[in-house]
Formats: structure tokens, sequence, C-alpha cells
């Protein structure tokens, strides 16, 4: 009675499109269904032959099956001899050279024997990657100005905050600058609002052209815009706020074959690396509103007091 239940059990392995094998003690491989032959690159005459480490081998040389992601093959192989019956049951994912993606389960009896299975998830993972992707997608739309493709007011403030907490010195002093153009308002009421567009777009693509890579830029709203940088004193960053000043004074745009001259206000503030978004924004804003009392195409340094 035991043989048939044996034989119908053999019979369900061999017919099922999951690829199934079995190993004795030696981790030879006495049995396995057709689809373990096939993604294992297995041939009938290995059975009873071969161990577990042989079909690794076999297709590392084929260059088929499982990715091995080591240069060294052997050491590969006794990574995966130390782990493989550790436990008595243990299940990971494995890709395929292919780009297939199999869900592995590997079962020790208490006699040694051991039973792998290996089931197709790459629909599956294709799916989870791919939603994956376009949640990471919306997540930087959401970061995004969608006119400018700089960060938005949500972008700063997480990319400010998390520049300072990689600072290693909690003294170290960065530097905040807020940009507003002057007179905007008169741009769009006498051009329309998508010549406005444009002249912002000229204005951030000059600022752009001028930071470093580690200087972090976007748009807080409407024509505001900060730039943040790292490891700047007070002398360094009221210079740069004179430069962006200057560059977009002396590169007026174009409407209509009529140049458009255009000037920015700029409020610089300057603390360590411990203080926060909020109250960079607060000191800065409070510059930039000196430098609009004072006539604007002005450039002021937050100073306590």
């Amino acid at each position: 009675m035991k043989g048939q239940y044996v034989d119908v059990f053999l019979s369900l392995i061999s017919s099922t499109k999951d690829c199934c094998g079995i190993f004795d003690e030696d981790d030879v491989l006495i049995f396995c269904n057709p689809s373990f032959q096939e993604n294992m690159c297995v041939q009938e005459e290995d059975i009873g032959v071969v161990n577990f480490s042989d079909i690794i081998r076999n297709q590392f040389h084929q260059k088929k099956g499982i990715k091995i992601d080591s240069n060294n093959l052997e050491e590969f192989v006794e990574y995966v001899k130390k782990v493989r019956r550790s436990i008595q049951y243990r299940s990971f994912e494995a890709d395929y050279i292919d780009g297939r993606w199999f869900s592995v389960s590997e079962y020790t009896s208490d006699d040694g024997y051991l039973i792998m299975t290996l089931q197709d998830m790459t629909k599956s993972k294709v799916n989870t990657n791919q939603l994956n992707s376009e949640l990471m997608q919306y997540k930087n739309m959401a970061m995004i100005d969608e006119l400018t493709s700089i960060n938005n007011r949500r972008g700063l403030i997480t990319q400010i905050n998390d520049e300072l907490k990689m600072c290693t010195r909690p003294d170290t002093e960065v530097a905040f600058l807020i940009i507003d153009f002057d007179f905007f308002k008169n741009i769009n009421d006498k051009y329309g609002h998508q010549k406005g567009d444009d002249v912002l777009m000229h204005v951030v693509q000059l600022i752009k052209e001028n930071l470093s890579e580690s200087d972090v830029f976007g748009r807080v709203g409407g024509e505001e815009f900060v730039v943040f940088m790292k490891e700047t004193n007070k002398d360094r960053a009221f210079d740069f706020g004179v430069e962006m000043k200057n560059l977009v004074k002396d590169n007026p745009y174009e409407i209509d074959g009529q140049l458009i001259p255009i000037t920015i206000s700029v409020g610089v503030s300057v603390h360590t690396s411990s203080t926060d978004f909020e109250k960079f924004y607060e000191t800065a804003d409070r510059a930039l509103y000196t430098s609009k009392r004072n006539g604007r195409d002005q450039v002021t340094l937050f100073e306590e007091g």
C-alpha cells in the first residue's frame, strides 16, 4: 500500500509544471520531474549521479539557469553548501540569467533527504517591480515642480532636511537663499502667463548653470525660488547672491523682438547645520523683505538683531 502512495506522489510530481527534485543525504539528485530537468539544466543520465554542487557548476559553465552573483564559482558553491541544509525548511527567490524569477523552497527530512521545488513567479515579480517603479515615479513627481522640473516646496524641505542630517558636524555653516522676481506681475499682465512662464524658465536655467552638484535648488511657489548651499559661509553666500542678481539683470529675455529687463531680489541666511528648514526660511524671508523695501534688485544678508 505504501508503495502505491509513493507511485501516486511521484506521478503527481512528474505532471506538475513546478520544478521538483529530491536529493539524498549526500545531496545527490535521485529524482526530478521534467520541469526540474529543463530549468535546472539536468539530463536524464545525470539523475542518481550528480549532486547539487555539480548542477550549479554546470549551469554556470552553460551560462544558463540561476544567476550567480559572484566572480568566484567555487566560493559561491561553498556558500550554497553551507546554507542549503542549515535549517529544516527555507525559502527564497532566485533570478535566472534569462530574466525569469523563481520562488524556491527546500525541505530537509529527518533522515537527510531534501525536497527542492521551484515555482515560476516571473509574472508577479515583473508586476511588483513595475508597481514599485510607478510608485517611485509618482513619489518623485510629488517632489518636483511641474513647470520648471526642479524641486517644489515639498521636495525642497525633504532634500534640505536630508542634507542637514548628513552633516557630520552640527556647527557646519550652510546657506539658504530666497530669490524672488521683482514686479513679475507686470510681465504676466502685459505679455500673458505663457510668456511669464518662459521668463521663469529662462532665469531658472541661468541659475542652474551656476550651481554645484551639492547645491539644492527649488521653487517655493509663484516666482519665489530657494538655493541651499552646504559648507558655505556668509561671504560666499552673499557673493553668490550678488552674482545671481547681476547675471539675471545682464540677461534680459526677448519677447516679440523686445528685450524685457528682469531683476530679482535676494534674501540670504547662513546658520549652522543644526537649523531646520523653517528657521532658514523665516530668516531668509526677513532678509528678502529688506531687499524689497530698499528698492528691489538687492541682496540682503540676514543678521541677528
